[in-house]
C-alpha cells in the first residue's frame, strides 16, 4: 500500500506542521482503513525537496515519482526516481549528469 498525501497539497509549499500532517497522517489513515502496512510514497506530480524526502523517511519505506518534468529525458529520470526511492535518497544531485544520458 502506498501513499500520496491527505490532501493532494504541493509539499514544497506547506509550513513544516502541515507537512508532517500531509505524510504522517495519510500514512495513519491508510493503515487503518486496510490493515496493511503503508510502505511507500509516491511524490505527487514530482515535487519534493531535501526536507519533503527526508519526512517521508520518517514514516515510509521508500518515496518515489514518476512525474516527467524534463524534456528529453522523461525514461532516465523515472529510472533515477525509482532507484533512488527505493535506497530512501534524493536523486536531486544526479539530475545534471542524467540530462546529457539516454537510457531508452
Amino acid at each position: 500500500v502506498g501513499s500520496h498525501s491527505v490532501s493532494y497539497a504541493n509539499l514544497l509549499r506547506v509550513r513544516d506542521d502541515e507537512l508532517l500532517f500531509e505524510v504522517g497522517e495519510s500514512r495513519r489513515v491508510l493503515k487503518e482503513v486496510t490493515g496493511q502496512e503503508v510502505v511507500g510514497f509516491e511524490y505527487l506530480h514530482g515535487f519534493y525537496n531535501s526536507k519533503v524526502v527526508s519526512m517521508v523517511g520518517k514514516f515510509y519505506g521508500y518515496g518515489r515519482t514518476i512525474y516527467c518534468r524534463f524534456m528529453g529525458v522523461c525514461n532516465s529520470i523515472n529510472a533515477l526516481n525509482m532507484i533512488c526511492g527505493l535506497s530512501n535518497i534524493s536523486p536531486s544531485p544526479l539530475l545534471d549528469i542524467l540530462r546529457g544520458v539516454n537510457l531508452d
